[in-house]
């Protein structure tokens, strides 16, 4: 019996490397995307703590316009993570696509892969019934035999 060979294995283990390679390229712009989510929170976290400062009495007029220009300086900071943030989203989706067509192309090579492993595994057990049909057949002739030459011998004896 012949072991199962996939005449498209090579290119089979090349769609499962090429999403590999999507899966590892998504994990790499989540990673920068959560930083920049990081650094967002970080801001914020740091204007509530500048709003804070602020609240308590005793600021000079030269501190609080300081800062003024700081807390305008870092609105500033947070909205260009955001715009940032969009973008590293619209990157994670462009991922996100290719990594569903490269899984879908590897699916398809893994279902073709499937069929042809039980059409091979149903030849098999058909080459296998037919071997064990022949066994049988072989047995049964050689039963018949057996006993044939069994009652001519008995049959030798009694005369």
């Amino acid at each position: 019996m012949q072991r199962f060979v996939f005449r498209l294995e090579g290119i089979r283990r090349l769609r499962v490397q090429q999403e590999e390679v999507v899966q590892v390229e998504l994990a790499r712009v989540m990673r920068e995307r959560n930083g920049v989510v990081a650094q967002i929170d970080e801001s914020r976290d740091a204007e509530a703590q500048l709003y804070e400062y602020l609240r308590t009495p005793g600021r000079s007029a030269a501190e609080m316009a300081h800062v003024a220009r700081f807390g305008t300086w870092h609105r500033q900071q947070i909205f260009n993570l955001g715009v940032k943030l969009r973008q590293y989203d619209k990157g994670v989706e462009l991922v996100r696509t290719r990594l569903v067509a490269a899984r879908a192309r590897r699916e398809a090579l893994d279902r073709l892969h499937d069929k042809e492993l039980a059409a091979w595994k149903k030849q098999c057990l058909r080459e296998e019934g037919a071997e064990l049909d022949e066994l049988a057949t072989i047995r049964s002739v050689r039963d018949r035999q057996v006993a044939a030459a069994a009652h001519r011998a008995v049959e030798a004896g009694a005369a």
